[in-house]
């Protein structure tokens, strides 16, 4: 895996004017998301408008689940791949899918073999939690750290098989399952792989994250220290940084994750390739061998009847001298 092309990829859109929209409607939306909760939590609304503010609440939640699914398929576009165009059908799908996949990942393993263990594990585990609150002997504890570490590990392996799911529903036109099964296909036998190339991109976004969070805190503070007494002021930087750097990251995030696909789907073709090859030829040896045979017939062929052409004209010249 070429990571210094997934790095490259990660900060490659800030030459992108095209993405604007999505800052904008993110840096709109995001602050919406958590101050009508606090507001409600305040009692600032009146009990006659609540439903409206909920209302509210939840096209705004929706409508930022559908810049997300929008900003996949402007990647793999920017990427020049093939992609989906997010309609709403296929966002109410996309939501499904969402679901189908967490149902994969923490409950059903699509391995079959792994399956019974995964369900057995999580069925124990807060079995265990409820017995060792009532009985707390060490032998409990220690079997309740040992499935919940194996629990874990599965949740981990799924979630990277699985990770491009999405990803995939937009790149290709097939439906959810065939989405599931083609993301687990793609991750197969590189698993480690795709886990460093998604630990790289999310360590190279939180890099960019912190330091432009820094930076605009820091401008932040200086203007709003003049109005606002210090810690009003700090608190208030802090969040307007972080809502501001937020927006690029995550932008960035998503460039970096559609290279590392495109990374692993490539070496996907390419080894089917390779494998279509070497079959043929160990499946098709006696072919070619016939063909050989047959060429040195047809030259033998050719030969014979060069020397019959060559003995015929040189009987034609004797009998012309004489």
């Amino acid at each position: 895996m070429d990571y210094d092309r997934i790095i490259n990829f990660t900060y490659n859109w800030f030459s992108l004017s095209k993405l604007a929209w999505f800052l904008i409607f993110f840096w709109l939306a995001i602050p919406l998301l958590f101050l009508v909760p606090w507001a409600i939590e305040k009692q600032y609304f009146d009990g006659s408008v609540y439903w409206i503010v909920y209302i509210f609440y939840i096209i705004i939640y929706f409508g930022i689940m559908l810049g997300f699914a929008t900003l996949t398929s402007a990647c793999l576009g920017h990427r020049k791949l093939k992609h989906q165009i997010s309609t709403s059908t296929r966002f109410l799908d996309t939501i499904i899918l969402a679901v189908l996949e967490l149902w994969y990942i923490f409950v059903w393993n699509i391995h079959k073999s792994h399956r019974f263990t995964q369900l057995l594990v999580l069925l124990g585990t807060p079995l265990l939690y409820f017995y060792y609150l009532f009985n707390p002997t060490v032998l409990i504890l220690a079997s309740f750290v040992i499935f919940a570490i194996l629990y874990l590990l599965f949740v981990i392996h799924n979630s990277v098989r699985l990770f491009f799911t999405v990803t995939i529903f937009y790149n290709k036109d097939i439906s959810k399952k065939e989405a599931i099964r083609d993301a687990w296909e793609l991750t197969k036998g590189r698993f480690i792989l795709t886990f460093f190339g998604i630990a790289l991109v999310v360590g190279v976004v939180f890099v960019m994250f912190a330091v432009m969070a820094i930076i605009l805190g820091a401008i932040a503070h200086i203007i709003l220290l003049p109005h606002f007494t210090p810690l009003v002021a700090y608190e208030l930087a802090r969040a307007v940084a972080i809502i501001f750097a937020l927006g690029p990251a995550i932008i960035s995030y998503y460039f970096g994750i559609i290279e590392v696909y495109n990374q692993l789907d490539k070496e996907r073709v390419s080894n089917s390739r390779i494998k279509r090859i070497l079959t043929k030829r160990i499946l098709s040896p006696k072919r070619k061998v016939t063909k050989k045979v047959k060429k040195k017939k047809v030259v033998r062929k050719r030969a014979v009847k060069k020397k019959k052409v060559k003995k015929k004209v040189i009987k034609k010249k004797g009998k012309k001298k004489k």
